[in-house]
């Protein structure tokens, strides 16, 4: 076995194939959860093993668990026989709920490796949790084993980092018991056994749709065939029935193949259809992940529909589901609007206040984003439709990051960004850290704002926002000059001269925000490059290119 100094050298060598961006905080379009933090590459569930998995560019996984005096740690056994160095006869049969997390914190771990790693000691979730403050990019698996989920969730958003933890169970209802303490977190629910178990397991989720899960893990072992090549159970039938019936809830479909330490098996699964991977061996999975998906670049959407602060009929504004409703029916362009709260975060919101939308009265500029999540801005949209809270359930403000990371799990649909306060340079800042660039673009009436991002990444798209009544030969000079590609004109402006003056100077012309149907018709007529539009789903059906 390679040891850790070796492994390190490996991460190194790693971070060669990150994006143009501090290699280690950059965020891959693809998910790779390292399992117990790094798999064998570390002492597993240690803070040592999640910087690691963090660095390689995965999401490491920790295993969670309560001392007897009600410290939640990260460790994976229900006893310390295997990973505790020295541990005698009496200590193996103990475990964390046996012993204060004083008693603990004295253990050295990392005796699995027969090799044996640098002894580590075991971290608490509030010292692992802290070091991901302030660092979107840095996501963790959070696997059940036992803890109280009130608990868990309350110490995840004291440190705020609820948007960045994924929690993973077998167990729906402790799923369920969590979306209700973070609405807005993501859940995996794993799931291993025979083929025809998971089969009942899967029917009975299609039938109830798939409640409060946004990824799915299924495990995959490999087994000797009768024909002398190698099988994997469940069967390569099964997977490929499951790919399509996920994809099309917007749900992530992972596979754990266990013990897979060679890219074979990985590169057999993501022909199946499978999007991501659990796994011991990252150093493994993701230099094979990184070219994959490198070789499906050129894969977005370009339809001319743009989903009008997501899909803002179907969902509430601004919100995660109308962002991932808008991936889902096909646009290839979701415009968000972006703001900075108090203490520097920057969240998804269109009014100055959350009066409108929420059921308080909170301005982003005046407010910490803890008071922000407080807020439930889907009160208009649930009032508005008539709807129970079971139909439309509670939604938090979304951090800009966690829209980003939504749209980098894709290749169709990219994110246009209006900021409506001075936060265009720590958006643009925010981008680069997440290796998002190719995903994003912006968009707004202010030409100051505009012209800023053009001069900070002038690779990225902008769709200049003009009033009705706007100077449109003086307009198309401006945006010639400063590289913006695509007028947005308001729809009262728009005619099909207006359309033609545009094409014909090279650029592209859209109009906002149009809902109705015969307008989208007529646009559509006089060949309008791009609708902004609350329904793009009904846009969509007219066969917009």
């Amino acid at each position: 076995m390679k040891t850790f100094a070796t492994f390190l050298l490996a991460a190194a060598t790693l971070t060669t194939f990150l994006p143009q961006t501090r290699a280690a905080e950059a965020v891959p379009p693809f998910i790779v959860q390292s399992h117990r933090g790094a798999g064998v590459l570390a002492a597993e569930n240690t803070i040592a093993a999640f910087e690691l998995g963090w660095s390689l560019g995965t999401i490491p996984e920790a295993d969670i668990r309560t001392t007897s005096d009600g410290v939640i740690v990260a460790f994976h056994d229900a006893d310390f026989a295997r990973v505790v160095h020295g541990a005698d006869e009496t200590l193996k049969k103990k475990g964390v709920q046996d012993v204060t997390f004083d008693e603990l914190s004295k253990l050295e771990v990392g005796a699995e490796s027969p090799e044996g790693f640098q002894k580590r000691h075991v971290s608490s979730m509030a010292d692992i949790f802290a070091i991901m403050k302030g660092r979107p990019e840095r996501r963790l698996y959070l696997d059940i084993k036992q803890v109280s989920l009130p608990a868990l969730a309350a110490l995840a958003k004291q440190h705020e980092v609820a948007p960045q933890v994924i929690l993973a169970s077998t167990k729906l209802e402790v799923i369920h018991e969590w979306k209700t303490l973070l609405p807005d977190s993501h859940t995996l629910h794993w799931m291993g056994g025979t083929e025809e178990s998971l089969r009942e397991r899967i029917e009975s989720l299609k039938q109830t749709g798939f409640p409060d899960i946004t990824q799915v893990q299924i495990h995959v072992r490999e087994k000797k065939g009768t024909t002398g090549w190698t099988e994997i159970e469940p069967s390569e039938a099964f997977l490929r029935s499951v790919g399509p019936e996920l994809k099309k809830r917007g749900i992530l479909f992972q596979s754990l193949p266990w013990g897979a330490n060679s890219p074979g098996i990985y590169e057999r699964l993501l022909e199946l259809g499978v999007e991501s991977f659990a796994t011991d061996h990252p150093d493994v999975v993701m230099p094979l992940m990184r070219k994959h998906y490198g070789q499906q670049a050129a894969v977005f959407l370009d339809n001319g529909a743009t989903a009008h602060r997501g899909s803002s009929t179907a969902q509430p504004e601004n919100t995660m589901a109308a962002f991932q409703h808008a991936i889902e029916v096909g646009v290839d362009w979701m415009e968000l609007d972006i703001q900075q709260t108090r203490d520097g975060q920057l969240v998804v919101l269109h009014d100055l206040s959350t009066a409108r939308t929420g059921d308080k009265d909170l301005k982003p500029a005046e407010a910490t984003y803890a008071e922000l999540r407080e807020v439930d801005v889907a009160t208009e949209f649930r009032q508005r439709k008539g709807l129970s809270l079971q139909q439309c359930p509670p939604a938090m403000m979304p951090l800009l990051s966690e829209v980003l990371t939504l749209v980098k799990t894709q290749r169709r649909t990219r994110a246009s960004l209006q900021p409506k306060d001075g936060c265009t340079e720590a958006a643009i800042k925010l981008v680069r850290e997440m290796g998002a660039a190719e995903w994003v673009g912006f968009n707004d009436g202010n030409l100051a704002k505009m012209t800023l991002v053009k001069k900070l990444e002038p690779g990225i798209s902008v769709f200049w926002d003009r009033p009705a009544d706007s100077d449109l030969t003086s307009d198309l000079r401006t945006a010639k000059e400063l590289g913006f590609e695509t007028l947005v004109i308001e729809r009262k402006g728009i005619t099909a001269e207006c359309i033609r003056q545009c094409q014909a100077a090279g650029l592209k012309v859209g109009a906002w925000t149009v809902n109705d149907l015969d307008e989208m018709r007529q646009f559509l007529a006089w060949g309008i490059d791009r609708l902004y539009t609350d329904d793009p789903g009904t846009l969509l059906t007219l066969g917009q290119r």
